[in-house]
């Protein structure tokens, strides 16, 4: 808390914090762009533009492309389901796209490409990186309250509970 607060403060703050407010000066955590940290699920009129134009394009484009064109929405839903729902960090997101980008490869290098198997062996790899987030004293997305116990930490940006990406020490 900061410096001389009262118990009575520290309750207010405590309060605050769970009903998702960062209370004081002293206790918010900002993020590199100088904002205060928040959590749970999000949506801006930008994100949901974007779904919809990817869905349209997918939809239009689905005879000329084989069905492939459904990639196209896979990933931005991925980008979505990350970004917004489950507020994953960049270095798991950055594992994802590469292991996206190698899934691709690997079965158009075998000359047997099928989309279900791309979008399964996929969802696997996704489903790694959300279990991997959700346990991580840093997860703040959907749920945060109930799941992560430290999570009014990581909000307040307290250094020595925000642990770097858990991927990267394996």
């Amino acid at each position: 808390m900061a410096g001389n607060a009262s118990t009575d403060e520290s309750n207010s703050h405590a309060e605050h914090a769970s009903h998702g407010e960062i209370a004081t000066s002293g206790e918010i955590g900002l993020t590199y762009q100088g904002r205060p940290r928040t959590h749970g699920f999000r949506l801006s009129l930008v994100d949901a533009f974007v779904v919809l134009l990817a869905a349209v394009v997918t939809l239009a484009t689905i005879d000329a492309t084989g069905g492939f064109s459904w990639l196209l929405l896979f990933v931005v839903l991925h980008f979505f389901l990350f970004c917004n729902v489950f507020r994953v960090r960049r270095a798991p997101e950055l594992v994802w796209a590469f292991t996206f980008l190698a899934n691709c490869g690997v079965w158009i290098a075998t000359g047997h490409v099928d989309l279900l198997g791309i979008v399964g062996s996929q969802c696997l790899i996704t489903l790694g990186i959300l279990i991997n987030e959700m346990r991580s004293p840093n997860y703040h997305g959907i749920f945060a309250r109930r799941i992560n116990s430290r999570l009014d930490d990581y909000l307040a940006g307290r250094a020595d509970v925000v642990e770097r990406n858990s991927l990267s020490k394996s």
